[in-house]
């Protein structure tokens, strides 16, 4: 079977293991204090546009410990976080994140991607509630927005400047989750590390999903809550100890771009599934230009894909189609790629 059903079915590239093997005999001190992810830090902040008086690079296991460790230091008592009710936080983190004590306030978007004005209503309605009323409900605290969104799509600056101007006006922070960051930059020819250091709060650089072990980077500028960061990231038992393997990974990302190269390659195989789709008449879900697609199929090519491809079916539609999603990721195979394609060409037989 061909592995489609997520961007994490590969072990790491291999100029990740490479320099896992390289620094492996090293003595280094722990808790990611270490001397490779001093300079990993370094190379992320260049990258970002930032010195280090403006922002602080952090290191962790997962998506799901890096986005409950961020909100947890950003929200105090009884403050929500606003997300697309597609958002990661809201459908497959198993509560994390209303375990920590606060709540997602879902709000309407498209394509994945939350809408400024949804943020303006949800922040107006509650800035003109009389405080008797604002006792009664949370304060709206933090945006979550993903780039690339659940289903693929990606903002455009101009529109992460919009939200990020509306965060801005109602005090609020931003907090970009970057799980499938390299295929999402790869995508754009606007968005930079840079950019997204312009409009965010926060954002982390995803590892797990882009061609690393595992592992994240996390990127804050706000100097209280990197002040505290530390601190609720052990509390949530999320520091790590032999921080730098991680440290190895972010630093061969972005030594030379590979980072870039990894979601470049993946988004190009991607592309090459797309057009086979479109050639046979399939529709998708989402427009996505990255690594996820979302066909809509009907029951014989489902049957057809189901007996070699591994997929996720995320619904149906109305007529009883399935909707699909597939990744491609850098550890896609060609050979995987075109064993897809010739069972999409075989529905014209």
């Amino acid at each position: 079977m061909h592995q489609f059903q997520c961007d994490y079915t590969g072990g790491c590239c291999p100029e990740i293991l490479e320099k896992l093997v390289h620094t492996n005999p090293l003595e280094l001190p722990g808790y990611c204090e270490d001397s490779i992810c001093a300079e990993a830090e370094s190379l992320i902040l260049k990258k970002a546009g930032l010195s280090p008086e403006e922002a602080g690079v952090f290191w962790v296991a997962s998506g799901t410990m890096a986005n409950l460790s961020v909100l947890t230091t950003f929200l105090s008592a009884n403050e929500a976080v606003l997300a697309a009710d597609t958002g990661h936080i809201h459908t497959a983190e198993a509560g994390a994140i209303e375990f920590s004590g606060h709540k997602i306030l879902c709000v309407g978007g498209k394509d994945g991607k939350i809408l400024p004005e949804n943020i303006e209503e949800v922040c107006s309605n509650y800035e003109e509630s009389d405080p008797v009323s604002r006792a009664h409900i949370c304060r709206p605290r933090a945006v979550y927005i993903s780039f690339p969104t659940e289903l693929g799509t990606i903002y455009t600056l101009e529109e992460l400047r919009t939200i990020s101007g509306v965060c801005k006006r109602h005090r609020l922070f931003l907090y970009i989750d970057g799980a499938r960051l390299a295929y999402g930059l790869a995508a754009s020819s606007v968005v930079g590390l840079k950019e997204l250091a312009e409009c965010a709060d926060a954002f982390y650089i995803g590892g797990t999903k882009c061609g690393a072990l595992f592992g994240e980077a996390v990127v804050i500028k706000d100097p209280e809550v990197r002040e505290r960061y530390l601190g609720v990231l052990r509390m949530c038992g999320g520091l790590i100890a032999k921080g730098r393997s991680l440290g190895c990974s972010f630093k061969t990302f972005f030594e030379d771009d590979l980072y870039l190269r990894l979601g470049r390659s993946a988004n190009e195989k991607a592309s090459k599934i797309r057009a086979a789709f479109d050639d046979v008449g399939v529709r998708f879900y989402s427009e996505s230009p990255t690594n996820q697609l979302f066909p809509i199929v009907d029951e014989k090519l489902f049957k057809r894909l189901s007996e070699k491809i591994k997929f996720k079916v995320i619904g149906r539609t109305q007529e009883g189609q399935r909707i699909l999603r597939l990744c491609t990721s850098w550890s896609t195979p060609d050979e995987a790629v075109q064993a897809l394609l010739n069972l999409i060409k075989s529905k014209q037989q």
